[in-house]
């Protein structure tokens, strides 16, 4: 008996301390689209830095995250989880050519120079990127991540009594460069992923990310530094950065003087980090656009704002599967319809063509990555 739905691929789950964000993915014939999604507001204390305080409560907000999500059932337990940022740690480390035994104990060793734990204490895994000549000498770079066990392992549990079976744990950068650029696109890009808890900025370069730092800024703090200035509460607060932003003609332009002030320390510390991305990796080239994500990525003007700053280009991306769906009007046909009406009708309900504003992708673009992730592993 043919069985369609025991095949569906893993979704992704986004677990942060402030929201569970869920997609689903399916193919299409050659086409991705969205099959499910959801997003659920994570109570306060629940998780804190990336730690579940309250396991009980979070394993039934997945439940019900999973339960009441919009479009399609998910009938699969199969799931991909991105790991916190603040906890993991991801960089392009260049080792001389040596015997694959070797690789272990030299990645090991780098590992040790970054991260306060011994190598009982953490799970890691490394990606022959390429092989390359310098100063006459062969290399071979390789990119490694790693995370502490007891996160690793505690997120496992709660997922498990969740009644899910996590198919990958995933560091955020890997999912979010996989959701805005396109596989073979090998020019050099800045990510700066700016949440509502915690911001990290992710330098990438021929094809592959070099390395991911956190940077002590999120929507959070932007809301409580615009609090105190103005001595108003939190809620007015937030909703001040939302309306005005960098928009002198709104709020009097108190807003912009506040963010501006607060906002110079992170394109200060943005520059500081591309010089050591330039000494440390020999960079030659020139990075000439940064992307924008996250849901403070959002706040209006401030990308015009980065980009005086910086001396770049400054732009939200749409996620390079959805560019088709929501820019290209194809030319409409009866065969093209009926096609349309059938798969739709038998495999799905119907969820229009582009499934986020732009405002939402950037929110999403760590879970469409992990649900990216989950949709190409079904296929091989």
């Amino acid at each position: 008996m043919f069985n369609f739905f025991s095949s569906q691929p893993a979704f992704g789950l986004d677990i942060s301390d402030l929201s569970l964000k869920l997609i689903q993915l399916r193919k299409f014939r050659n086409e991705i689209k969205l099959h499910s999604s959801n997003e659920m507001p994570v109570p306060a204390g629940y998780i804190v830095s990336g730690v579940i305080k309250k396991p009980k409560e979070v394993v039934e907000l997945i439940q019900k995250t999973i339960k009441t999500s919009l479009g399609n059932k998910i009938l699969t337990s199969n799931v991909v989880v991105s790991l916190p940022e603040t906890k993991t740690f991801i960089k392009l480390i260049e080792i001389f050519q040596t015997e694959n035994k070797k690789f272990k104990e030299v990645i090991k060793e780098e590992i040790g120079r970054h991260i306060p734990l011994t190598d009982e204490e953490i799970y890691f895994d490394w990606q022959i990127i390429q092989k390359i000549t310098k100063n006459n000498e062969q290399k071979i770079q390789i990119l490694i991540g790693a995370a502490p066990k007891n996160i690793v392992d505690f997120y496992t549990d709660i997922l498990k009594k969740a009644g899910l079976m996590p198919q990958a744990f995933e560091i955020e950068a890997c999912a979010i460069v996989r959701d805005l650029i396109q596989e073979k696109n090998n020019s050099p890009r800045i990510i700066l992923d700016l949440g509502a808890s915690c911001s990290s900025l992710i330098i990438y370069n021929n094809g592959t990310i070099q390395f991911s730092i956190s940077i002590p800024l999120s929507g959070e703090k932007i809301t409580e530094k615009i609090a105190e200035k103005l001595k108003i509460t939190l809620i007015q607060a937030e909703k001040a950065k939302k309306i005005c932003g960098f928009d002198e003609k709104k709020c009097e332009g108190i807003t912009k003087e506040i963010l501006a002030e607060y906002l110079f320390e992170l394109s200060e510390e943005i520059k500081k980090i591309l010089m050591f991305h330039k000494t440390y990796f020999a960079f030659q080239g020139t990075f000439k656009e940064m992307l924008l994500c996250g849901g403070a990525s959002n706040l209006i003007g401030l990308d015009v704002y980065l980009s005086e700053q910086l001396g770049l280009e400054v732009k939200r991306e749409i996620p390079w599967i959805f560019k088709f769906q929501c820019f290209n009007h194809k030319k409409i046909t009866w065969k093209s319809l009926v096609n349309d009406f059938f798969f739709q009708s038998l495999f799905s309900k119907k969820i229009k063509s582009c499934p986020f504003s732009e405002n939402k992708f950037a929110s999403y673009a760590t879970v469409l990555g992990l649900a990216l992730r989950g949709v190409m592993e079904a296929e091989d």
